[in-house]
């Protein structure tokens, strides 16, 4: 499978499907609130360190690691329900958070 098609089947197949279960699963309980957006981080963490180590589905380049994936995944779930609740703020705190990333990894 091309780079491409892992992407897209990646995109397609998990992601989306994952989103609509976060955000449809999603409590208000703060301290449970808390423990859910965690599992969530983690289970990717996991699913994305399997996939590249034993399944070579996805690889990193240009620096990007394991830790690089939990921050991202760290900042992605609360940014999710966030921008679920309240999109014009969600988008505003995403500027910071895209240029910290474009900086890190030399896009800009």
């Amino acid at each position: 499978m091309n780079d491409e098609t892992s992407y897209f089947t990646y995109a397609f197949l998990i992601m989306i499907p994952s989103i609509f279960i976060y955000l449809s699963k999603f409590t208000e309980t703060k301290g449970k609130r808390i423990l859910y957006v965690t599992w969530w981080i983690i289970g990717f963490v996991i699913l994305e360190w399997i996939g590249v180590n034993f399944f070579n589905s996805m690889n990193h380049d240009n620096g990007w690691n394991i830790w690089w994936s939990l921050l991202f995944d760290s900042v992605m779930f609360p940014m999710l329900r966030l921008h679920f609740v309240n999109y014009k703020l969600s988008l505003l705190l995403s500027i910071p958070c895209i240029l910290i990333l474009l900086f890190q990894f030399n896009h800009i």
